[in-house]
């Protein structure tokens, strides 16, 4: 676990007591379960509004984490992919925090994600679903292009590293 952090915009705008921390310290896991079962409740196949409104404050502390420390997001990250094996949810893990990482703070954690990515072939899925939002063209992009080549790949759609290289292959 970590340590206490700054309240993320939930906690401060909304008055909630760290639903983040376990013991008085951020929880990267329930953070993660949270993140995920936001999605089951929003979008699973028994959506439940109030449910879903009561885990926001997951979606807001990753934003807040790309920020303060891209790492434990990318802990975070990885976490709450390690609980699930689901397409959709991989889905939205890669189209959320993932693809904010990149983008954000990806000179940050590049080398991380590369490491991941040459050891962990459901990391590479998750990756291929990201798309450049901008960072097309970038060193980190590159980067992340080849960390993805071999697959195994969520989507081929053009806008995902493996699209964009194939895109960039053809011209």
């Amino acid at each position: 676990m970590s340590e206490r952090h700054d309240a993320c915009a939930s906690c401060s705008l909304f008055g909630l007591d760290h639903p983040c921390e376990t013991a008085g310290r951020l929880d990267p896991a329930r953070v993660a379960r949270a993140f995920l079962e936001l999605y089951r409740f929003t979008y699973g196949t028994s959506p439940d509004p109030a449910a879903a409104e009561a885990r926001q404050w997951a979606y807001n502390c990753i934003e807040a984490l790309r920020y303060t420390d891209p790492d434990l997001a990318l802990d975070v990250v990885l976490l709450a992919l390690g609980m699930t094996g689901e397409d959709d949810e991989i889905a939205f893990l890669a189209a959320g925090p993932m693809e904010d990482l990149i983008v954000d703070a990806g000179e940050q954690v590049i080398g991380r994600v590369e490491a991941e990515a040459m050891r962990n072939p459901g990391f590479r899925r998750l990756l291929s679903g990201i798309w450049s939002q901008g960072t097309s063209g970038t060193e980190v992009w590159r980067r992340v292009q080849r960390a993805v080549q071999d697959g195994p790949w969520l989507s081929d759609d053009p806008r995902t590293p493996q699209g964009t290289a194939r895109l960039t292959r053809k011209h």
